[in-house]
């Protein structure tokens, strides 16, 4: 890839500037000011456009660094080849961003093309624009190397996929500024703030040791005090003492009377102890165990009384015998004996509907047994004068038409009319009779058969009622046979007349029965009861050894009694050798005992004593002076105990955070570790490249040098690996060419870049730059460099 040719429009103090780039080596040797890093800030904005202000990267506004001087357009145009191909970039710049115009040209058609886009500095070199001005942008007094996320990038071949190595920065970043905000080692970081509150903290909490402190040592003065009371107390006590002693020898032995008295009366007292072990030979029980003994034997005699009141007597022991007997197998429920009762019942009502419907059939057999006699159906003689007037007139009306129409000579209508008049009320008889014939034939055929019919049906009623009785009767017998062997399961036999009141009385015998186990398994429960009441009682007499003679409650109640006494005597026994040893605890036993003379006069143990009381009497005034200081200093503790739980919650705060702090640390680490590992595969070509370009600059070929995975070198100096912004500015732009150079080849193994090179010599001296510039010349056989300089001396071309 080469740069042919630019023209500026507009830009910084340029202005309608072209200029033709050639291969090789292009050197631009003008003098101070006269627009060198403008021009080489203007390649770079061909490619990349201008650095956005957002971009904490960006140079410092350029934007409105670089706004024409004079007005006018801003921006111009590059010819360059890449592939093969040439291009033409034009740019205008704007006020903003957003009014930037770029446009790419194939001068081979001299059209507008698509190839690239306004990004096409990141398309073709693979490098941000950062990354640009640290490996081929070598800018004047900006020579030091330093790898990015791009660079990384295109050195490890992943300009392609750059996510996750561009987002390295990012992240890191993040992780940097949090831990930055949580730093323990910077004053703006939360730890480190948080621990100088915690120390404050803790340094007002110590101010309150010294109110601790004076809590201990009031509390220590007060018991001096104190302590000092009881001992002029007891000091009065011995001038008291003394004072008696010497006002009067009686009292020696008006002691000695005392403790003798004590002595005896302790051991009058330990002889009684001594005589109650005659009752209680191990121990004395406990007087909740007396009591319980003694309610057990309440309730002994109470389930006594109970057995002897519950006991059967002779006729409830033989009736119960009898009753146990009987229901030895079974005992019937009331709802069985009820249930047989009305079954009874039952078999009553039937034997009343057996009666009845035996008075029925009585009847239906009578009814059979009669004669049935026939009914007259009407007169036969009605029929016969009715046909014989029927027939006389039907004759009549005949033979008085032959006679008048033959013999009388009479008209044959009249004939007619009276013929007809006397035969038609012949015919009309003749028909009743022939009426009244029949309808007296149908009246004694339909009686006949009415009659067979109400036979038949009596007969079949006399037969249906007949089988129910029959039924009925069964059914009685039945109920009658189970009932009775019901009865007989108990041992009751009687007729069936009596099988009523018999159930009725078996009833009454379970209640009986029912009433009597009751009594029997409450009298068993109290035997229960006695037994258990007995043994405990008597294990307890076991125990400790006691003799339950006669009557138990007695026996307990006069143990309780002696054991009560024994406690008593064991008590006044302890109180009388309480009182013998206060006695000689109070008294010095050689004072009663031997004959002493006291050194001081009654006048003077007087004084003695008053001189003791006033002292009492103001170190009390003292103590109480101490009580209102512990007060005062127990409200600073009360204060103290606030702080320290505000300092608890503070110091877990600060414990969250450090765990987030060294976590974000640890994985900043492992981050930075792989990005490491990554980087470690170019090490090797970007140490051979430096080597290369080093030993050119300084004919040193020894290696006293070292690239890490960082793509950070170190120069050994005095026996000892450095950073090279300890070395001279001269020595850091020296190493600094060598390394942007050898980043160059490791990127661009293919196809070379263009190399922009702002007077980097600058701060070399003579020998280092007749190096640098046969470096530049052997560096332009591979590469074509625009070198920028002001000086002949520092040009490699004259």
């Amino acid at each position: 890839m080469r740069l042919i040719a630019c023209h500026i429009e507009n830009f910084g103090k340029l202005s309608n500037l072209s200029v033709e780039f050639s291969e090789g080596i292009n050197v631009i040797n003008e003098s101070n000011a006269w627009g060198k890093s403008t021009l080489a800030a203007f390649l770079k904005a061909m490619f990349y456009g201008l650095d956005a202000k957002k971009d904490p990267k960006a140079f410092d506004k350029e934007r409105n660094i670089y706004r024409p001087w004079q007005g006018g357009a801003f921006g111009g145009e590059l010819d360059f080849e890449v592939e093969g191909r040439i291009y033409r970039i034009s740019r205008s710049f704007g006020r903003t961003e957003k009014q930037d115009e770029f446009h790419l040209y194939d001068l081979s058609t001299n059209l507008e093309c698509e190839d690239y886009t306004e990004e096409i500095g990141v398309e073709l070199f693979e490098l941000d624009s950062a990354s640009f001005k640290r490996s081929i942008y070598i800018a004047q007094n900006d020579c030091a190397s330093a790898a990015s996320d791009s660079i990384n990038a295109k050195l490890g071949n992943l300009a392609e996929n750059t996510d996750d190595i561009n987002n390295f920065e990012a992240t890191s970043s993040r992780m940097k500024a949090l831990l930055l905000q949580l730093t323990p080692d910077r004053v703006t970081g939360s730890i480190k703030k948080r621990k100088g509150l915690i120390t404050q903290m803790e340094q007002e909490i110590r101010t309150f040791d010294s109110a601790e402190e004076g809590l201990q040592g009031v509390k220590a003065m007060e018991a001096k005090t104190q302590e000092r009371i009881q001992e002029m107390q007891n000091i009065r006590k011995d001038y008291a003492a003394a004072l008696v002693i010497a006002s009067d020898d009686a009292r020696r032995k008006e002691l000695y009377a005392q403790y003798d008295a004590l002595v005896q009366d302790v051991e009058a007292k330990e002889q009684v102890v001594e005589s109650f072990k005659s009752v209680f030979p191990t121990t004395v029980p406990s007087k909740q165990e007396l009591e319980e003994q003694t309610q057990n034997a309440r309730l002994l005699e109470e389930a006594r009384i109970a057995i002897r009141n519950q006991s059967f007597t002779s006729a409830e022991q033989e009736s119960w015998n009898a009753l146990k007997d009987m229901f030895a197998e079974d005992k019937p429920s009331d709802e069985r004996i009820d249930a047989a009762i009305s079954m009874l019942t039952e078999v009553d009502k039937q034997k009343e509907e057996i009666a009845r419907q035996e008075a029925t059939l009585s009847m239906y057999d009578v009814e059979l047994d009669r004669e049935v006699e026939m009914p007259k159906f009407g007169s036969g003689h009605k029929v016969f004068i009715a046909l014989s007037i029927g027939l006389i007139l039907a004759g009549a009306g005949v033979y008085a038409a032959y006679y008048f129409k033959w013999i009388a000579g009479i008209s044959a209508t009249m004939i007619t009319i009276a013929a007809g008049g006397t035969a038609g009320l012949g015919v009309l008889f003749l028909i009743i009779g022939v009426v009244l014939a029949i309808k007296k034939k149908n009246a004694k055929r339909q009686w006949i058969e009415i009659t067979e019919a109400e036979r038949d049906e009596l007969e079949n009623q006399f037969t249906s009622l007949a089988s129910a009785i029959k039924e009925m009767k069964e059914n009685v017998r039945q109920v009658n046979a189970t009932i009775g062997e019901f009865l007989g399961n108990y041992h009751v036999y009687c007729e069936v007349k009596d099988y009523q009141s018999r159930l009725y009385e078996l009833k009454s015998q379970v209640r009986e029965f029912e009433r009597l186990e009751t009594r029997q398994n409450s009298l068993m429960a109290e035997e229960g009861n006695t037994n258990r009441l007995q043994t405990a009682i008597m294990t307890f007499a076991k125990e400790y050894q006691l003799a339950m003679d006669g009557d138990i409650a007695s026996t307990l109640a006069m143990l309780t009694n002696k054991a009560t006494e024994c406690k008593m005597a064991e008590q006044a026994y302890t109180e009388s050798v309480k009182r013998k040893e206060a006695f000689e605890q109070r008294q010095d036993k050689s004072f009663w005992t031997r004959e002493i003379r006291c050194p001081y006069s009654v006048m003077e143990l007087n004084h003695m004593i008053e001189e003791a009381d006033k002292s009492i009497e103001e170190l009390k005034v003292t103590r109480a002076q101490y009580g209102k200081q512990l007060e005062d200093l127990q409200e600073q503790l009360d204060l103290r105990d606030e702080k320290l739980q505000e300092l608890a919650e503070m110091r877990e705060n600060q414990e969250r955070d450090i765990r987030t702090y060294n976590l974000v640390s640890v994985t900043h680490d492992f981050l930075q570790k792989a990005k490491e590992q990554l980087t470690a595969r170019y090490m090797e070509p970007i140490a051979k490249g430096f080597s290369k370009y080093y030993q050119m600059l300084t004919g040193d070929d020894r290696g006293e040098w070292m690239i890490d995975a960082n793509i950070n070198l170190k120069v050994r100096e005095y026996g000892e690996l450095r950073e090279t912004k300890w070395l001279s500015a001269g020595y850091q732009d020296l190493i600094g060419v060598c390394m942007r150079l050898a980043l160059v080849d490791a990127m661009y193994t293919e196809e070379k870049p263009f190399l922009i090179l702002d007077d980097p010599f600058v701060n070399l001296d003579q020998e280092k730059v007749d190096c640098g510039n046969q470096l530049l010349l052997s560096v332009s056989e591979e590469y074509q460099v625009i070198y920028f300089t002001c000086h002949d001396s520092r040009s490699p071309v004259h």
